[in-house]
Formats: C-alpha cells, structure tokens, sequence
C-alpha cells in the first residue's frame, strides 16, 4: 500500500500547513512518526494510543511501509535499536509504576499501544521525549478527545 508524504500528512492532520511541516522532517531512507492521542472515555478514564507509522523515503516520495522493517544502513538500524530501547524502558518504568498498556492494531494494520494512563502523565511524557531524541524519528502530540 503506497501513500505520499501529502496523503498521509492529510489523513493525520488534516492542513497544508501540517503537511509541509512533516514532509520537511523526514530524513531520505528510513524514518519513524509516533503518534500521541490522548482520549478521555465517556467513564471519565483518560488513555493515550500511540500509533506507529514506519516511512520510507525517496525522492519520488513517501510510502508508508506496514511490514516489518527490512533492515538499512548502520544509521537507520541504530534508530531501530534506540526505539527498542525507549520502549524496554518504557516497558520497564511502566511495570514499575503498575501502568497496563496493551498493543493494539490501529485502523487495521498499523502497530499502536494503548497505555492506561493520561496523555499528560510522567510516563507518557517520557516515553515522547526518549522517541523524539532518537534521529530519524519524529513524534506529534494530540490534544485529548472525547470518545465517540
């Protein structure tokens, strides 16, 4: 399944704007978005779904891969293994703090994990800004909604 950068940049955010601003972040080869929702249930528990999206990007333009990663040049599998890192981590502060997160398929066929905490937590944060330090790997935070 194929989509430019535009497309996919317009399914998630929606602006011009917005488009130009992911497009101009991705690095050519391999790249990571993480996406941050939070969601508040109509029980009042606040959850945060964070979606993986794996790039791959040409000059011709930018497919989102929903395969596994095929593996790249040294640069790219070093993003890989500090991803990994971030998520023992994570993984490891959220035993720790007694936080249940479950991984999840997103719209099907994207990877995602669903933390039972609120977007604005400690962990949560964290987790964000050990993702958005590792090159090649962008993350967007998206206010809280209401559940449908």
């Amino acid at each position: 399944m194929k989509q430019t950068t535009a497309s996919t940049a317009e399914v998630k955010c929606g602006t011009d704007k917005n488009k130009m601003r992911t497009a101009s972040k991705l690095k050519r080869g391999w790249n990571w978005e993480y996406s941050f929702c939070g969601k508040t249930l109509p029980d009042g528990t606040r959850r945060t779904l964070v979606v993986e999206y794996m790039l791959h990007h040409r000059a011709s333009g930018t497919d989102v891969i929903i395969s596994n990663y095929p593996g790249g040049r040294a640069y790219e599998d070093a993003a890989v293994e500090a991803i990994s890192d971030a998520f023992r981590d994570f993984v490891w502060a959220a035993r720790e703090e007694g936080v249940a997160w479950q991984e999840v398929r997103h719209r099907h066929y994207l990877t995602g994990w669903l933390i039972d905490a609120p977007i604005d937590s400690e962990i949560v944060k964290a987790l964000a800004a050990a993702l958005a330090a590792i090159n090649r790997v962008t993350v967007e935070m998206k206010m809280a909604e209401e559940a449908q």
